[in-house]
């Protein structure tokens, strides 16, 4: 493999590792129908005001959101809607995952 391609490689898995969290996530959605300040997503969060800062910089790092200034505000938004696609594959994959593990109790029950 060469070194771009380690390089793309690792681009994409700090991007999924900032959609690993919690958080992270409950940001995008809070995000998903317009920006907001920081101020109004920290009594949605109900986290402390360094988490929240922390997880939106994550996010604008690795390119999810956007930001800007305005006075003393800091506005967020959703830089592409793109990340809401790659959340609908992923709730299809934890579908069908929770749809295996209940086939496989309900015939793990039936065996007992």
């Amino acid at each position: 493999m060469d070194l771009s391609n380690d390089r793309i490689t690792e681009v994409r898995t700090d991007i999924l590792k900032a959609l690993c969290d919690p958080v992270r996530l409950n940001i995008i959605y809070a995000l998903k129908d317009g920006e907001r300040c920081v101020c109004e997503l920290i009594p949605l969060l109900r986290r402390s005001q360094s988490t929240v800062s922390k997880d939106l910089d994550m996010l604008y790092r690795f390119g999810i959101l956007g930001r800007r200034t305005e006075g003393k505000k800091t506005i967020y938004w959703i830089l592409s809607e793109g990340v809401f696609k790659i959340l609908e594959e992923i709730d299809k994959i934890a579908m069908r995952s929770i749809s295996n593990l209940a086939k496989n109790y309900s015939e793990f029950e039936k065996a007992l």
